[in-house]
């Protein structure tokens, strides 16, 4: 079983032994494993990499069951090589940044003043733009950047059906 949290931890979790046994915890690895998962939108292929065993146990209803912990998890393929993994491109998709990044957008509603007779014909703001600091981080070799903005979109016309 292939074990994936929230915190991107990985683990595999086997009823058997993968390989021979040493019968200790600290040597035992495997650089690559390849195997087959259910319920994967992107195949039921997959290659683990940077396996280390973190557990060992026996029992008298399933036998010897061993626990690794997974570096990586590539879905959708078997590579069975080191030099299959030098990838010319890479496409990276990062999912819940609009979650993550909507306070750091700069909009943010104001509460309106309730519309009198005074404001007839007259625009009320019900939401204003503050010029949020660009987050930024370390990364080996350099600094990374996140720069947003705002900007007018215009919408096509509306074209009528016949």
């Amino acid at each position: 079983m292939l074990r994936l949290s929230r915190d991107d931890e990985a683990r595999l979790l086997l009823i058997g032994e993968l390989g021979l046994s040493s019968g200790d915890l600290v040597n035992k690895s495997h650089n690559l494993i390849v195997g087959s998962v259910d319920k994967s939108h992107r195949g039921s292929e997959v290659t683990l990499s940077g396996c280390v065993l973190t557990g060992k146990s026996m029992g008298s209803y399933y036998g010897r069951r061993e626990e690794y912990r997974v570096a990586r998890c590539y879905f959708g393929a078997h590579i069975e090589k080191e030099d299959d993994f030098r990838f010319r491109a890479c496409l990276v998709q990062l999912g819940g940044l609009s979650e993550w990044a909507a306070p750091l957008s700069g909009l943010h509603k104001e509460r309106p003043s309730l519309p009198t007779s005074k404001h007839e014909r007259k625009s009320i703001p019900i939401a204003t733009y503050l010029v949020p600091p660009h987050p930024q981080g370390q990364v080996p070799g350099g600094k990374i950047t996140l720069n947003m903005g705002v900007s007018p979109k215009r919408l096509p016309p509306q074209r009528r059906r016949l």
